[in-house]
């Protein structure tokens, strides 16, 4: 390669962490109604600047992705089945429902494109550090404006804060971590200081509970893929680790269900979730093979025959648990795609933690999909606007990273 591709090659590099720090940071604060927009303006400039400055370097500028093959059969299985449930009731709405839905993974192939072709990962990670500290103070001036009522920052509602928090808390773990310099250490030790702080104003309760769950199956996880390479020193500092977060949570939990004046009553911790997950068993009774449609679990709800009597929360639009919204959706066949989704993507991370050099990243990246997941389970994560987005440009990015690990190793090879 010749001294004018090579001085391209930097210019490049160094655009394309620009340009993904934009696009990171802005992707996770819903500032505008079309904040998204301006995340995609920043990665278009930046494709349209890598096709021009491309075509005179000897580079196939389609990446090779076939280490995401896991990843994409899960995608293909869930929202394929989903759009057949669709098409299957015939109404335009819930058609529309699932391409939206589908519509969230659109951040998944830009990163897994953008990584798999250029070491973004400096650029990246800061974008993402620089929007955790913009959500923190976000959620903390409208704290102080009033400390009785949920902070949201730029989210819809306060859990979909705590979401997003929560998923970017074990990358700024692996930035603390990774990093030699103590100023950088103490940096980012200050950065998960505030968001812990920002997850108390949120007073999310099933992101306190999803945040310790995730630990502990990360540290079951952790043992069974690597099994006999840990000596008991590191064992023993990763459950005290894992033991001091779960006390944490727990008390953060008991701490904001007294505030809320709950309790540990089952029949007040979660507002009407009992209720709505009852009534949605009674749907998918009465429709067990294709649901009662992608987008009608409100309408279904509300109607006289599964609305419950007790019942007086508006506007719910899903029974605040993923599995049993695609099961009373989309019916067996729904429920059982997500699952084969959810696996797919473990097998794949799992797989990353015993084969990447990285085994570091590919920890924090089981640990923030899991947290995901069990969140869901008390509440909407994959079909919600900015949380959905941000799990799957996670996730896209770290598929490209692999992806680009795996092109490397061939190259020596």
């Amino acid at each position: 390669m010749n001294d004018v591709s090579m001085d391209k090659q930097r210019y490049l590099i160094k655009a394309s962490g620009v340009a993904a720090a934009l696009f990171a940071g802005i992707a996770e604060n819903g500032f505008s109604a079309s904040y998204f927009s301006y995340a995609l303006a920043a990665f278009l400039l930046f494709l349209f600047y890598d096709l021009y400055m491309s075509r005179p370097i000897d580079r196939s500028f389609l990446p090779d992705v076939r280490s995401a093959k896991w990843l994409f059969t899960g995608i293909v299985i869930f929202y394929g089945v989903l759009l057949i449930s669709a098409f299957l009731h015939g109404t335009k709405g819930s058609v529309n429902t699932v391409l939206w839905q589908f519509n969230l993974t659109i951040p998944f192939f830009l990163m897994l494109f953008w990584r798999a072709r250029y070491d973004i990962d400096k650029g990246f990670l800061c974008g993402m550090a620089a929007g955790a500290l913009v959500n923190c103070i976000w959620a903390f001036v409208q704290f102080h404006s009033d400390p009785n009522v949920p902070a949201m920052a730029g989210y819809a509602q306060q859990n979909h804060l705590g979401t997003g928090i929560n998923l970017m808390w074990p990358f700024v773990l692996y930035m603390m971590y990774r990093t030699q310099d103590t100023k950088k250490k103490v940096m980012w030790a200050v950065l998960l200081v505030l968001m812990a702080g920002a997850l108390y104003t949120s007073k999310s309760r099933g992101a306190v509970l999803a945040l310790s769950g995730g630990l502990i199956l990360t540290g079951i996880t952790l043992i069974a893929a690597l099994r006999g390479k840990f000596n008991l020193g590191l064992i023993f500092k990763g459950l005290a680790v894992i033991a001091l977060v779960t006390a944490v949570c727990a008390g953060g939990f008991l701490y904001l269900s007294h505030d809320k004046k709950t309790g540990l009553d089952p029949e007040r911790v979660g507002g009407e979730r009992l209720m709505m997950l009852e009534a949605s068993w009674e749907m998918w009774n009465d429709h067990k093979l294709t649901g009662v449609g992608p987008g009608k679990w409100g309408e279904y709800y509300y109607s006289p025959k599964y609305h419950p009597k007790d019942g007086h929360e508006k506007g719910h639009t899903m029974p605040h648990d993923m599995p049993m919204l695609f099961l009373t959706e989309d019916g067996i066949f729904g429920v059982a795609a997500y699952f084969a989704f959810l696996l797919l993507t473990y097998g794949y991370l799992y797989r990353a933690i015993r084969t990447s050099q990285n085994k570091a990243l590919a920890s924090a990246m089981m640990l923030s999909f899991l947290i995901f997941t069990l969140h869901g389970l008390v509440d909407t994560t994959i079909i919600n606007k900015i949380p959905g987005r941000m799990y799957y440009m996670i996730l896209g990015w770290y598929a490209g990273y692999i992806a680009y690990e795996s092109y490397r190793q061939r190259r020596l090879i």
